[in-house]
């Protein structure tokens, strides 16, 4: 009796080791991360995101002042992956509608919110080496959503880090710089190294973690950004369905914004819906392969003067006085993390209807205000637009001074522009001519998009 029991447990131990033996290598097969391109599917996204640190900006004598910060953001959207539009960063493309987004900040004890309002929760996501571009399917967005919707580990960016190759549990891989650079929304890169490991293959799930750091320019500043954590793909499936993160961020002053010492810890959890809500198979035939020009600008709204401007993404509000006199907007023109250009817009009182400034005084008030610094005028005209306003133009030549006595080369180009009704708005551009060539016909063209609202359209868009 004992003898068979031995037997029967020598021929089980015999059949586990053989088992043991064919079963290790499929275990230990190489495995496809790949996420599935196919727009058929819709995934269910949330994303929550915690920020700890401190603003730093320039004090009265020029010493970095810090500022504690705190915020947090939670983000609900539907999401359908949409056709490539070339290779790299380009082939990374969606359609989102948002059923939650908002965001609240704390800066030294002040609470600022945003959220994104219904008419602007249909969103197309289109990756780029910059970040994950998203315009409004039926309106265009202020700066303020823009930045609302620029989701750090937006789930475009983790599909693009994993590997291209098929890889098993201990496996690394180098992220591209394309994709660490998409990730992190730096705009002009100096360094940049990302590792991708394999560190677990169960149960049809596979983990991966992720650790790296670039720097580089963003919006004018310089910046450092350190990231790590987990990222988990359903094999089954094909998709990323889980990310925990952390990002440390350094960034000094720069042309439009303070600096920033912050971490922020970001959590993702994605999964396959049985419903697809707006986002239908003709909603997904209208939309273009690129982004539209004309879906990629913005509003500023300048509530209290009741105008709006139009403008792209490249210009940003570095300050605003509403309250007191004289009221100005401060915009920066930026292009791949440089300064090209300042605007200075202000309000100015009304003449009556059908009267505009008259261009001797304008051009006097320029030669006064300039003294000095004025070498030339090189244009002074009236331009009648299509719509009944007029662009008072004086165009200037001459050396600004800086803050060390130093001089440097300027060109200066004011407008007045005036409608029917006799209301006005002052427009003083600043351009090194070095760098006018980036400006281009910007001036013009922002100038031209002023509207006067009625006071109770403004800061509607």
């Amino acid at each position: 009796m004992f003898h068979c029991l031995d037997r029967t447990r020598l021929s089980l131990a015999m059949t586990l080791l053989c088992w043991g033996a064919f079963a290790s290598p499929v275990l230990a097969a190489p495995v496809s991360l790949a996420e599935s391109e196919s727009s058929e599917r819709t995934y269910t996204v949330k994303l929550t995101v915690q920020t700890e640190g401190a603003i730093r900006t320039t004090g009265g004598a020029g010493e970095l002042v810090s500022l504690p910060l705190q915020g947090a953001a939670s983000f609900a959207f539907l999401e359908r992956r949409l056709p490539s539009a070339g290779r790299d960063a380009l082939a990374f493309r969606s359609v989102r509608e948002f059923t939650q987004a908002r965001m609240q900040t704390r800066v030294d004890g002040f609470d600022t919110r945003a959220s994104l309002p219904a008419s602007s929760r249909v969103v197309v996501s289109s990756g780029s080496r910059e970040g994950v571009i998203s315009y409004s399917m039926n309106t265009l967005l202020t700066r303020e959503l823009v930045e609302l919707i620029e989701l750090p580990a937006d789930p475009l960016t983790l599909v693009a880090l994993l590997p291209t190759q098929d890889v098993k549990v201990g496996d690394s891989w180098d992220v591209s710089d394309w994709a660490l650079q998409m990730l992190s929304g730096i705009e002009a890169v100096s360094s940049a190294k990302m590792k991708g490991t394999v560190t677990s293959i169960d149960a049809g799930r596979a983990m991966i973690a992720i650790h790296g750091e670039i720097q580089g320019l963003r919006h004018g500043a310089r910046n450092k950004v350190q990231i790590s954590g987990a990222v988990g793909v359903n094999l089954a499936a094909s998709y990323v369905d889980e990310a925990n993160l952390t990002y440390n961020v350094t960034s000094d002053p720069g042309s439009v914004s303070p600096g920033l010492q912050a971490k922020a810890t970001i959590t993702l959890s994605r999964g396959i819906s049985s419903e697809s809500g707006a986002l239908t198979n003709d909603l997904l035939a209208k939309i273009p392969i690129s982004p539209p020009d004309a879906a990629l600008g913005i509003f500023f709204d300048a509530g209290p003067w009741n105008a709006r401007l139009k403008h792209s993404r490249n210009w940003h509000l570095f300050q605003a006085v509403f309250d007191r006199e004289p009221g100005v907007a401060i915009l920066r023109l930026v292009h791949q993390g440089s300064l090209i250009a300042q605007c200075n817009l202000s309000p100015i009182p009304p003449v009556a209807p059908g009267e505009q400034t008259p261009l001797d005084q304008f051009e006097k008030d320029i030669r006064t205000a300039l003294g000095a610094s004025l070498t030339e005028v090189t244009v002074r005209d009236n331009v009648p637009l299509a719509d009944g306003r007029i662009l008072t133009r004086v165009f200037a030549k001459g050396n600004a001074k800086l803050a060390d006595d130093k001089t440097i080369a300027m060109e200066w180009r004011y407008y007045i522009c005036t409608d029917q009704t006799g209301q006005r708005m002052s427009f003083v551009f600043a351009v090194e001519p070095s760098l006018a060539k980036g400006l281009g016909e910007g001036d013009r063209q922002l100038v031209e998009s002023l509207q006067f609202l009625p006071p109770q359209q403004a800061q509607k868009p």
